[in-house]
């Protein structure tokens, strides 16, 4: 069989604090031995891990190596970053045995590729919004997020223990990820970017490029939404909860039906400085629609940062 984990943290006691779900421990001592209980509980001399970094806190190479040494399997281990003495003394930790007769590591590296039938895997300590293989339907596992998932779009997950409370097995892996969107590792449909990639003049792109940083990292979010992205149903679901709001109240008189019908949200490159977003309301037995617009507009506004022009058209 062949596993998953990531950021175990060994000898840290200030992780059952930070991260306490599956940390329920009196001490970073039984903290030790109930991961290496569990450890070995699920993982044979014979099965394969993928470690995925920060396996222990300790600096001490030998206080590591005693916890090492007593854990089933091939182990593979992947640098997080406080494996810093890990790295230091790669080579003789990998020259060294542990209690089941399997090497200490079988290969401690910053970043791997496995190659199965029919899926690639890439695995790294942190997770990256492009890797490998990506647009071919390759999956990135991570860690570093403890308990922690990333926002990045596609094949990607965070295997650490703090997130599952166990290592997951390949077809964990598999389960997790088969129902999610093989992505590009870049959007050639993005109009924003081919202005870019289209322009010769170095101090225009140069120009280009600022405002497409800025408003990659300046956007609305609303809820956790991302609104300059391809989440626009998700605004669509915010405006209707605004409906729904304006109907319990009462303070319309009756409306029949009122919803939202979509969301156009519009970074226009001359328009950059004050983009709009254009939300669409259906709506029946309402007499007077720019009061009903009105309302509208005002809840909209109080959701929406100042700088980012309401655009709403009424449909009957």
């Amino acid at each position: 069989m062949i596993y998953f984990t990531s950021d175990l943290h060994f000898y840290h006691k200030n992780i059952m604090k930070y991260s306490p779900a599956f940390r329920n421990y009196e001490n970073a001592d039984e903290m030790n031995e109930k991961l290496i209980e569990l450890w070995n509980s699920v993982v044979t001399p014979e099965d394969t891990v993928y470690d995925l970094g920060d396996i222990s806190m300790a600096a001490n190479t030998k206080k590591i190596v005693e916890v090492a040494k007593r854990l089933n399997g091939k182990h593979f281990l992947i640098i997080g970053n406080h494996d810093y003495s890990i790295k230091s003394d790669k080579e003789k930790l990998m020259a060294m045995a542990k209690d089941d007769g399997n090497k200490m590591f079988e290969d401690i590296r910053d970043y791997k590729l496995l190659t199965f039938p029919g899926l690639q895997i890439v695995l790294s300590h942190y997770p990256m919004a492009g890797w490998e293989a990506q647009q071919h339907g390759s999956i990135m596992l991570h860690g570093h997020l403890h308990d922690y998932m990333t926002n990045i779009r596609g094949k990607i997950l965070n295997v650490g223990f703090d997130l599952h409370g166990k290592l997951l097995s390949l077809n964990d892996v598999i389960e997790f990820t088969k129902p999610l969107p093989t992505l590009p590792y870049r959007d050639e449909e993005d109009v924003n970017l081919k202005a870019i990639k289209d322009e010769p003049n170095i101090d225009k792109r140069k120009s280009l490029i600022k405002r497409q940083l800025d408003r990659v990292n300046n956007s609305i979010t609303i809820h956790g939404c991302d609104l300059s992205g391809e989440i626009q149903k998700e605004f669509q679901y915010v405006a209707n909860e605004i409906v729904n709001n304006i109907k319990s109240e009462g303070k319309m008189g009756r409306i029949d039906r009122l919803w939202c019908s979509g969301v156009t949200f519009e970074l226009e490159l001359n328009r950059v400085d004050r983009p709009y977003i254009y939300a669409s309301f259906s709506f029946d037995g309402y007499e007077d629609d720019i009061i009903l617009k009105t309302a509208l507009y005002e809840e909209l506004r109080k959701v929406i940062p100042a700088q980012y022009e309401i655009k709403i058209n009424m449909e009957w």
